[in-house]
């Protein structure tokens, strides 16, 4: 009988541990299984959250997008085609002859005024194309070959560019005051001259070069800036190869460091061309926001800013009309200028 308690007793014992062994197993298993739904839960929230971080990015500028651009434009294309009811209040349907009327005054020169802003616009890429682009690039070319006084030189190119446009306005304006400019009481007691200077009037011939020149030296570090960081991508292999065939400092410049750096160059000129579409700062703050008589100073920029700044309905509609003709005339020269350069700029790769 002690015999087989004691065996019915191993056999309970073992029974149990097998037991034991089997709910530790099963516990186990049943801790992988949470595991890895807990690492999913993990995973999924981890990329939702990836997902809105990443449309929280790109939300704004495609709401900015579609509100102040699209929208904008949209309302203002179906504007020229609608003129403002006082007496309904509100906007409605006229056809195209606000367009045609617009048309005749600043294209075919019936407002004289309208036709001086368009062709003052047009005329704005004149610094940017034929001054800044070629002082630009030889700047930037000097510095490139390390000429004696580099870093004097880049301070002052580069100084400009680091003042507020506001700032720079002012200085480059008080230089010509009436009352007590620099420049203006220089030229009166050394020449015995006293011109208008930046005074728009219609027999004042120094007003637009002023403009220019303040255009030149206000823009011209940034472009240096970006033409040295175009010309130091120039592998120096080139350059001491160009060196050992003895080729000189200015056949270097026009035969290896231009076409290398055409990209670059080409991008300028096309920027410089679309700056015609939005030429308003300078004229405006140099000389007044009207234009000064006859529409001297007058840009097309600065008539829709005006304009619309005025508050009147009539004002807006025509604001609108010039913004969008304008547009339609010369947008396309942009396109023509950017095929042309795509397909006569060399492609290079360093």
């Amino acid at each position: 009988m002690r015999l087989s308690s004691a065996a019915e007793i191993g056999e309970i014992m073992t029974d149990n541990v097998e037991a034991k062994e089997a709910q530790s197993a099963s516990d186990i298993l049943l801790t992988d299984e949470e595991r890895i739904r807990v690492s999913k839960k993990l995973k999924s929230r981890k990329k939702r959250n990836e997902y809105l971080f990443v449309v929280s990015l790109v939300a704004w500028p495609i709401i900015h997008f579609l509100v102040f651009w699209l929208y904008v434009n949209i309302e203002s294309f179906m504007l020229i085609f609608q003129t403002y009811n006082p007496i309904r209040g509100e906007y409605v349907w006229s056809g195209v002859d606000d367009l045609v009327r617009t048309f005749q005054e600043m294209v075919l020169g019936d407002n004289p005024i309208m036709n001086r802003a368009m062709w003052n616009s047009v005329l704005s890429i004149i610094p940017g194309l034929f001054i800044i682009l070629p002082l630009a690039f030889i700047t930037a070319y000097s510095f490139y070959k390390h000429v004696p006084g580099e870093r004097i030189f880049r301070v002052l190119f580069y100084l400009p560019s680091m003042i507020s446009i506001v700032v720079l306005t002012m200085c480059y304006k008080y230089l010509f005051d009436p009352s007590f400019g620099t420049i203006r009481v220089l030229f009166e007691k050394l020449f015995g001259v006293e011109w208008q200077w930046l005074t728009p009037s219609t027999d004042n011939p120094l007003v637009w070069p002023l403009i220019y020149l303040y255009c030149v030296w206000s823009g011209l570090g940034s472009n240096v800036i970006l033409m040295s960081g175009a010309m130091q991508r120039i592998p120096k292999e080139i350059s001491e190869s160009a060196k050992l065939e003895g080729i000189g400092f200015w056949r270097e410049a026009w035969s290896i460091t231009l076409p290398l750096t055409m990209t670059t160059v080409s991008n300028f000129i096309v920027l410089a061309v679309m700056g015609m579409f939005g030429f308003l700062m300078q004229p405006m703050l140099l000389t007044n926001e009207g234009g000064g008589p006859e529409g001297m100073t007058l840009t097309v920029a600065m008539y829709v800013y005006v304009r619309t700044n005025m508050g009147i309905e009539s004002y807006a509609k025509s604001a609108a009309t010039v913004g969008i003709l304008f547009s339609v005339l010369f947008g396309p020269v942009v396109f023509i200028v950017k095929i042309l350069l795509d397909k006569f700029t060399p492609k290079i790769e360093f």
